[in-house]
């Protein structure tokens, strides 16, 4: 389709605010697809636990709050077989806690986790017509931070910062000829578009797109 987005679908739960644990957006963008990717497959909608992927994947090259990628929590899923607690069971505390082993799990999961690494975004949209997805950009300009709304078409970078923020992408439109993404921050409902941004779509002679969004887009199929 020419536009898609799964908030009207019914496949993304409320914006969360990672407040203090500022790099830990990774375990929320990976809750939140398989979230999305389990509405998908069973029709029902679950909140599910970041804190959990905080604290118990630390074997699989995370550091809670300090450092991970999205695919560091999908392969501690896939290897130990865990399911993955509600919100509700396990809650967000905004620090690194110890792994709670016998917290009930809601979403058994038996899925694959795979890579888009392309220069093309032709792929991915036709990945985001079918689920949303996670994808890390560079979100350490002071103008992405104060991003209210529009179409953001950088800047990116800050050279003093190198840490990447994971987003999920839920969708993506035009508006007025240019072409755009929806994605989904866990900064709370006061950052962009109620917690959103439309990032510019395309290569735009960067090879991997707008704030590299193209290069790392990791998604779990169920």
């Amino acid at each position: 389709p020419k536009s898609m987005d799964w908030r009207r679908l019914g496949a993304v739960t409320p914006v969360k605010d990672r407040k203090g644990c500022q790099n830990g957006s990774w375990a929320f963008a990976a809750a939140e697809a398989i979230e999305g990717i389990n509405k998908i497959a069973t029709g029902v909608l679950v909140e599910l636990s970041a804190q959990q992927l905080l604290d118990c994947s630390r074997s699989y090259g995370t550091d809670g709050c300090h450092s991970g990628f999205p695919q560091n929590a999908f392969e501690y899923l896939v290897d130990t077989g865990n399911g993955l607690s509600t919100a509700s069971d396990y809650r967000f505390t905004g620090f690194n806690g110890t792994c709670r082993k016998h917290v009930s799990a809601c979403v058994l999961l038996c899925f694959h986790c795979f890579l888009l690494n392309s220069s093309d975004d032709t792929e991915i949209v036709k990945q985001v017509a079918k689920q949303p997805v996670t994808a890390l950009i560079d979100g350490n300009a002071p103008e992405f931070h104060r991003y209210k709304g529009g179409i953001y078409k950088g800047p990116c970078k800050d050279e003093q910062a190198t840490p990447y923020l994971a987003v999920l992408i839920v969708g993506y439109g035009s508006e007025n000829g240019q072409d755009y993404w929806i994605i989904k921050n866990s900064a709370g409902t006061n950052w962009g578009e109620k917690g959103y941004m439309r990032l510019q779509r395309g290569n735009h002679g960067l090879p991997l797109g707008r704030c590299g969004v193209n290069g790392f887009v990791y998604f779990p199929v169920k």
